[in-house]
C-alpha cells in the first residue's frame, strides 16, 4: 500500500462513519414490533428481530400512533411499514425508499408524546416526508460525493505537505461539516413537507409542531440526543412552525369566506394576512381572486397571480414544500394562465398550462380559452422545459421556453432549474 493509498483508507472510514451518524443507517440493535405494513427482505436486514411484546404501560401510547399513521398514508400516497422499537434511544426515523420504506419510533419518544395526536402527527409526518421526498437515495449519492471530495482534499494536502495526519484531519473535518450541512437542509425540507402533510392535508393542528419544538428545546443538554447536532435548532423550528401555523390559520379562514362569498370580509382578512405573512402564496392568490371581481386592468390581474406563484415557487421564508399541497397553488396556475390568455399572450398561456396539475382544471382551461374543437398538446410525462420571462421596450411581457426569443427582447430573466415566476416591475 502506497502512502497515498494509506491516507485514502484513513479518510474513507471516518467519512463513512459520519454518513452513518447522519441517518443513513437503520435502527440500533433493539427488538422492534411491526404495527402496520410490510417489511421487504432488504428492510428486514436493517431492522432487528421483533420483540415478544412491548411493555404493558406503553400499549395506550403505541395505539395512539395507528390513527395518525392511517391518515398520513391516505394523504401522502405512500404506505411504509410502521414499527416501534424497545430501546432507550429518544428518536424516530425513516429508513428505505418511497416505494419500500419504514417509519420507526423508539419507546422513549412514544412515551414523551404521550398520545398527543397533533405532536405525533408532527413527528410522523416529518418521517413520511423523508420517504416521500426520497431522501435516502439522495443521501447515498451525497455521501459518495462528499467522500470523493474529502479524498481529493486529502490528496492535495498530502502532496503539498507530505503530512499524513494533517491530510486526514482536514479531510475528516470537511466531511463532518458537509454531512451536517447536507443533513440540515434535508431536515428543513422534511419539516416543511411534514407540516404540509400533517396540517394542510391531514387536518391536524400546527400547534403540535410548535408545542413539540418548544418542549424539546427545554430538554437539558445532557438529555438531548446526539443526532440532533445534524438538525436545525429547536428555536428555529419553533419559529418556522409558528409562522406556518399563522399562515395556515389565515388560509383556512380565507377559504371559508371565499366559499361563503363574503367578499368584504375576505378583503379585510387578506389585507391583515399580507401584513402578517407577506410571502404567503395563498394570500396573494386570494388577493388575485378579489382583483378579478374589480374593474382592474388585465395586466393587474396577471401581476397579482404572478406574485402568488413567485412565492409558491421560490420562498425562503415559508419554504416551497410547506405550500405545495395547497389547493390554491394549482388554481393560481389556472388563473395565471387564463390571465395571460386574456392579455393576448395565447402561446404563453399554453406553455403556462403545463404547470396545471389537475387534469380537469387543465381541460377547463382548454375549453374556456380555445373551445371544444382545439386540442392542446402539453405532455406531463416529463418536467416542462425551463421558461424565460422577458419584457419588450414598450413594457409588453413574454413568457417563453426559447432562450433565443427571450434574448431578442433585450431584457429577460434567465431560467432557473425549476421555473419560478419572476417578480418584475
Amino acid at each position: 500500500m502506497t502512502g497515498m493509498q494509506w491516507v485514502m483508507a484513513r479518510v474513507l472510514r471516518p467519512i463513512a462513519a459520519v454518513a452513518v451518524l447522519s441517518g443513513l443507517a437503520g435502527p440500533a440493535e433493539a427488538g422492534c414490533t411491526l404495527l402496520d405494513g410490510h417489511l421487504t427482505s432488504a428492510l428486514r436486514a436493517r431492522i432487528p428481530p421483533g420483540a415478544a411484546s412491548l411493555p404493558a404501560d406503553a400499549a395506550p401510547r403505541v395505539d395512539a400512533l395507528r390513527p395518525v399513521f392511517d391518515r398520513l398514508v391516505q394523504v401522502s400516497g405512500i404506505r411504509p411499514a410502521l414499527l416501534v422499537c424497545d430501546d432507550r434511544i429518544f428518536n424516530a426515523m425513516a429508513i428505505g425508499t418511497r416505494e419500500q420504506g419504514a417509519v420507526v419510533f423508539y419507546l422513549p419518544l412514544v412515551r414523551f408524546l404521550d398520545g398527543r395526536a397533533d405532536e405525533i402527527a408532527a413527528v410522523m409526518a416529518h418521517e413520511f416526508a423523508h420517504l416521500a421526498l426520497d431522501h435516502a437515495r439522495q443521501n447515498e449519492a451525497a455521501a459518495r460525493e462528499i467522500t470523493r471530495s474529502a479524498q481529493k482534499l486529502a490528496n492535495d494536502q498530502y502532496r503539498r505537505t507530505g503530512n499524513v495526519s494533517a491530510a486526514v484531519a482536514q479531510a475528516r473535518q470537511f466531511g463532518q461539516i458537509e454531512v451536517a450541512r447536507y443533513s440540515r437542509s434535508h431536515e428543513r425540507e422534511a419539516d416543511e413537507k411534514g407540516f404540509s402533510l400533517a396540517v394542510t392535508l391531514g387536518g391536524y393542528s400546527g400547534e403540535g409542531s410548535k408545542n413539540l419544538a418548544l418542549a424539546l428545546s427545554k430538554l437539558p443538554m445532557a438529555e438531548r440526543p446526539a443526532y440532533l447536532e445534524t438538525h436545525p435548532g429547536w428555536i428555529e423550528r419553533f419559529s418556522k412552525a409558528d409562522l406556518l401555523t399563522i399562515n395556515q390559520d389565515y388560509l383556512n379562514q380565507a377559504a371559508a369566506l371565499y366559499s361563503g362569498r363574503r367578499w368584504r370580509d375576505l378583503a379585510e382578512l387578506v389585507d391583515r394576512w399580507l401584513v402578517a405573512v407577506p410571502d404567503s402564496g395563498a394570500a396573494w392568490y386570494y388577493k388575485g381572486k378579489l382583483v378579478l371581481r374589480q374593474p382592474a386592468s388585465r395586466s393587474a390581474i396577471t401581476r397579482t397571480f404572478e406574485q402568488s406563484l413567485a412565492r409558491y415557487m421560490d420562498n425562503e421564508t415559508l419554504g416551497t414544500r410547506s405550500q405545495e399541497d395547497q389547493a390554491e397553488r394549482d388554481d393560481a396556475w389556472y388563473s395565471l394562465c387564463s390571465a395571460l390568455f386574456d392579455e393576448g399572450y395565447r402561446r404563453e398561456s399554453i406553455a403556462c398550462s403545463k404547470y396545471i396539475l389537475d387534469n380537469n382544471k387543465r381541460e377547463r382551461f382548454r375549453i374556456r380559452n380555445f373551445g371544444e374543437h382545439h386540442q392542446l398538446i402539453t405532455s406531463t410525462d416529463s418536467p416542462p422545459p425551463d421558461l424565460f420571462v422577458a419584457r419588450n421596450p414598450d413594457g409588453g411581457k413574454l413568457i417563453t421556453n426559447h432562450v433565443g426569443v427571450a434574448a431578442s427582447r433585450g431584457n429577460y430573466s434567465p431560467a432557473a432549474p425549476q421555473w419560478r415566476a419572476q417578480r418584475l416591475p
